[in-house]
């Protein structure tokens, strides 16, 4: 294993090539993020001792040409490394604010303007601060190497990391205006499925059916623009693919009212490919039709004797509107406990996840939930139709569940037949 001082100090002399010119001042930062990334976890964790002024002291004093300073390779002691590891976040800290002296925060509509490199390493530098955290004294560099951005891999395990820049007009007047962020949320009434089973009990959705399905799917997408909501999110395999394709020509034709908001997550489907096989895909489309981001489901539900019959995927897409970054996961993506999925370990502010199941599923996305807002403020709308096939809903009238951002935590309700939609303000 490489030594990690040594490793550092051959780091900080190929950062300092990148660090005279405004457009490649990102690539030292991303160098000097990865020294601190790996250094051993009982160094790392000595960043909660740090407080912000004594940061912001140190950083005051900095400059350019010590940046790259190299440190001694002969002591290796753990109060030694300790000591490194502080001096790179004050280096890191003081790039941070050199960067922002040419950069005002502007979103850029090129994913491209994101991207950092070195060696095999890759990530985006996003030039904005996370929306539900501040950086304070106490907490662990995972939520605080930065002030005014974040960082994000480019691969999260074997998942990779696709970033898609929306053109989010609605999204700079809901901040000029300082109006809320809301998203309206719906599930269907009287919702039925129509499963396909293969010689191996393998099941698709080949279709969903219940009393004026599209109008109450476009009559939710007015009603979140009537209410100011900044998009629109209904639940997994409850919008089958033409239905979706009847969704995108509506909105291109400017058939729906959508003025003020910004995207629709329109749930997923089971989407047959040329090959005769299925993904669970779910898509947020723009205010005319067009998809901001896909993301297929990776990992395929499966209890004793059924499983769903689908390829899993091998993304994340991560969306910067203008006012939040956000992401989407599919049900068991998001609730999964056993098989430490990328989402435990994706920083954005928002995460959007369609779902469908019954309590036990609901219950698991709380649990998440709770997590995530503990581990880095990660704020979760999860939208889930009931389904249960060995148990009848209780109460009988029981139609979904939404899980909110409420008080600092997450709040579950039920929609019930005569309650099936939501306004959440995050």
């Amino acid at each position: 294993m490489t030594d990690w001082i040594s490793q550092t100090n051959r780091r900080l002399q190929q950062a300092k090539a990148y660090a005279d010119e405004p457009e490649t001042l990102k690539f030292s930062i991303f160098i000097l993020w990865l020294c601190m990334r790996d250094a051993e976890e009982d160094v790392c964790s000595t960043y909660r001792s740090l407080s912000e002024k004594s940061l912001d002291d140190a950083v005051a004093g900095m400059v350019l040409e010590n940046v790259f300073g190299q440190f001694d390779e002969k002591v290796q002691t753990s109060a030694a490394k300790m000591k490194i590891f502080e001096s790179l976040a004050i280096r890191l800290r003081f790039l941070e604010d050199l960067f922002f002296l040419t950069d005002d925060a502007a979103v850029s509509r090129r994913a491209s303007f994101y991207e950092v490199s070195f060696e095999d390493e890759g990530g985006f530098f996003i030039n904005r601060a996370p929306k539900n955290r501040l950086a304070k004294g106490g907490e662990p560099f995972y939520r605080r190497a930065f002030k005014r951005a974040r960082m994000l891999p480019s691969k999260i395990g074997k998942y990779r990391i696709d970033l898609k820049v929306h053109d989010d007009a609605a999204g700079r007047v809901r901040m000029a205006a300082g109006k809320p962020f809301q998203l309206g949320a719906a599930v269907f009434d009287k919702l039925e499925f129509d499963l396909d089973y293969d010689n191996d009990n393998h099941f698709v959705v080949t279709s969903t059916s219940c009393p004026g399905h599209f109008a109450s799917l476009v009559g939710g997408i007015e009603r979140a623009s009537k209410e100011d909501c900044a998009g629109a999110i209904y639940p997994e395999l409850t919008l089958p693919s033409s239905m979706i394709q009847d969704l995108r020509l509506a909105l291109a034709s400017d058939q729906i009212i959508t003025d003020g908001m910004s995207f629709v997550v329109a749930g997923s489907s089971h989407e047959k490919r040329e090959d005769q096989l299925y993904e669970n895909e779910s898509v947020m489309l723009d205010m005319i039709g067009a998809p901001i981001a896909r993301h297929k489901k990776l990992y395929r539900y499966s209890e004793v004797g059924i499983q769903e019959r689908i390829e899993t995927g091998d993304t994340i897409t991560v969306v910067l509107l203008a006012d939040r970054a956000v992401s989407t996961a599919i049900c068991l993506d998001y609730c999964n406990i056993f098989d430490n999925p990328p989402f435990d370990h994706l920083d954005v502010d928002l995460l959007i996840v369609p779902s469908c199941g019954g309590v036990t599923t609901m219950r698991r996305h709380e649990d998440k939930a709770k997590f995530l807002y503990d581990q880095s403020k990660m704020k979760t709308v999860v939208v889930q139709q009931h389904y249960d096939e060995h148990n009848s809903p209780a109460p009988s009238d029981l139609i979904g569940y939404f899980l909110s951002p409420v008080d600092g935590g997450h709040v579950r309700e039920n929609a019930s037949s005569g309650e099936p939609w939501r306004r959440l303000t995050l």
